[in-house]
This record gives C-alpha cells, sequence and structure tokens, in this order.
C-alpha cells in the first residue's frame, strides 16, 4: 500500500499526467534487476575524481594509464548507473570534502586492485573502471564493521596528506 501522502498526490495528477507516470515507472522496471534508479546526485566533477583515481592507481600499480579523457570514453552504461550509488556511499563514510572523498577512492582503488590481482586479472585502467562497483564489497571486507560504525574517515586520515590538491582544470573535457 502506498503511503497516504503519495496517494494524495496522486489523486491530484492530471489524465496526462497520470499516463506519464505509469509509462516512466514501467520505463524503471523494465531495467535489468527491475530496479528504480535513484535520480543522479552528483555532478561531473564526481566522476571527473572517480576517473583521475583510476588512473592514479593504475599508474601506482604498472607504471602507465590511459588517462582520464580516454577512460571517459570506455565508461560503460553500467559504469554511469553504479556512479550515483557509489557518490553517495562514499559521502556517506567520509563527508563530502573532495580530499577526503579522493583520498577514500584512493584507498578503495588500491584494495580493489589487490583484489583483482587476487584473481589474476591485470590491474589497468580499463580493469578497475569495469570494476568499480565492487568497491563498496571489497572495502568492506578490509575494514568489516566500519562503514556501519562510521568508522572509515578515520581510516583515511594518513591518506589524506597524500591527495593532490584538486587540478584548477579537469583532466576529463567536458561532454
Amino acid at each position: 500500500m502506498l503511503p497516504p501522502e503519495l496517494m494524495n498526490l496522486i489523486s491530484k495528477l492530471t489524465p496526462e499526467q497520470l499516463d506519464e507516470l505509469i509509462a516512466r515507472s514501467k520505463a524503471f522496471r523494465s531495467l535489468p534487476g527491475g530496479a528504480i534508479p535513484i535520480a543522479p546526485v552528483f555532478d561531473d566533477s564526481d566522476e571527473h575524481l572517480l576517473l583521475d583515481c583510476i588512473e592514479q592507481v593504475a599508474r601506482a600499480r604498472t607504471g602507465g594509464s590511459l588517462p582520464p579523457s580516454i577512460l571517459i570514453k570506455r565508461a560503460s552504461r553500467n559504469f554511469r548507473l553504479i556512479l550515483p550509488r557509489l557518490v553517495r556511499y562514499v559521502e556517506a563514510a567520509v563527508g563530502k570534502e573532495r580530499r577526503n572523498r579522493a583520498a577514500f577512492l584512493l584507498m578503495a582503488l588500491h584494495l580493489l586492485a589487490d583484489d583483482l590481482d587476487l584473481l589474476h586479472l591485470p590491474i589497468t585502467s580499463t580493469t578497475l573502471l569495469r570494476h568499480v562497483g565492487r568497491l563498496p564489497a571489497v572495502v568492506a571486507r578490509a575494514f568489516p564493521g566500519y562503514y556501519h560504525a562510521g568508522l572509515l574517515r578515520h581510516v583515511i586520515t594518513r591518506e589524506i596528506e597524500d591527495v593532490r590538491e584538486k587540478p584548477s582544470q579537469p583532466s576529463v573535457p567536458a561532454r
């Protein structure tokens, strides 16, 4: 049963608005997994930050990496669906400050790279990009219970000093 507030709002819709609501809900239910996507709460800078962190980790692991401007072209539709949830996860874990988010992402991506290495997968920027949706699981395995206890922000205090400041211009061109 729907909450009374929602029923009240639905009853005030015009027939055209109701038809649009029904069409949109059908479209959401047809997505893989039947999940209704949550409206994005990120901007391009979140995408740039994640791609920049992926590049840094891949470069540290292999000595070379694809630049974010090429990574953005390789980003799949799945990546774009995962990004809003990942942004919310990171912000809930360490807050909204860019340096904290970057430090956390770098730490989590290094954990992901370790996990991929155990699976005998190559540590490249493309591989990291494809597996970025696994970050919460990898962090939870490395730090069990820390997320729910709100302790992850304390884990990254050492890494914050290593995070480079935001470049004056994004390393990924605007779309």
